[in-house]
């Protein structure tokens, strides 16, 4: 019986305390477009601002001092009707998200790269929290002037940019951009002053390290990140 009770007892802890939003019921954070300009607190956006007036709305301010970003948090009177916000917020184009202001959504990302706890350089500069507003972009380039890179690298080979213009080993300038077949780049190296061991001598569609310097640097900026495998670049979709 003593077993049954206590069995109860955690059951309703529990429920209770998975039963308690876990958002201010008062406050909503939203992102716009570049295109919308804040005045006087209001948006703008008539139906935007129609609707919290509704509510009560005592504040709006930017949560991260980063005027590109457009991300701000409103509070209100009232609570909050997420559920309407969020069907008209689908209508306009310049609203990019609305969502309850979550009290236990801080939490930082941490990938599964097995070397990712030896990057001392990411947690120094808070990557883990800039990742929780943004990973990377695919359609990012990067360009790593530096001894070339390892294109096939298991931990790069997603993140390397492909020049797609370009019909690989035909021999042909397809993308008419004075360079023959330079799919994966180019070398643009031609020196006689550089005596290591490397590809230095002539300039050529294949941009590989020889040194290791550049992979290095290119694994640092953009390795794939999150796939159990190797380290965790600063970005985690740019190419380069």
């Amino acid at each position: 019986m003593k077993k049954i009770v206590l069995i109860l007892l955690c059951l309703i802890c529990v429920s209770q305390l998975f039963g308690k939003p876990h958002y201010s019921s008062h406050e909503l954070i939203a992102r716009f477009s570049r295109e919308v300009v804040f005045k006087d607190g209001t948006t703008g956006i008539d139906a935007f601002d129609n609707f919290l007036d509704k509510f009560g709305i005592l504040s709006s301010e930017p949560i991260i001092e980063k005027p590109d970003l457009h991300i701000y948090k409103f509070t209100c009177e009232k609570e909050i009707d997420f559920s309407a916000l969020e069907e008209l917020s689908q209508k306009d184009d310049s609203i990019i998200y609305t969502q309850p202001n979550y009290l236990n959504e801080m939490l930082s990302i941490t990938p599964n790269d097995p070397y990712y706890y030896q990057q001392w350089g990411l947690p120094a500069i808070n990557a883990d929290n800039a990742w929780e507003i943004e990973k990377g972009n695919e359609q990012v380039v990067i360009a790593i002037i530096d001894s070339g890179i390892e294109y096939d690298h298991p931990d790069l080979e997603q993140n390397i940019w492909i020049n797609h213009g370009e019909i690989p080993d035909n021999f042909l300038d397809d993308d008419h951009n004075g360079y023959i077949d330079d799919w994966m780049g180019w070398d643009f190296t031609e020196t006689d002053i550089v005596d290591a061991m490397g590809d230095f001598r002539e300039r050529d569609n294949d941009p590989r390290d020889d040194l290791g310097h550049g992979t290095h640097i290119a694994g640092i900026i953009s390795a794939q990140t999150n796939n159990h495998l190797g380290v965790s670049g600063t970005t985690w979709f740019a190419k380069c």
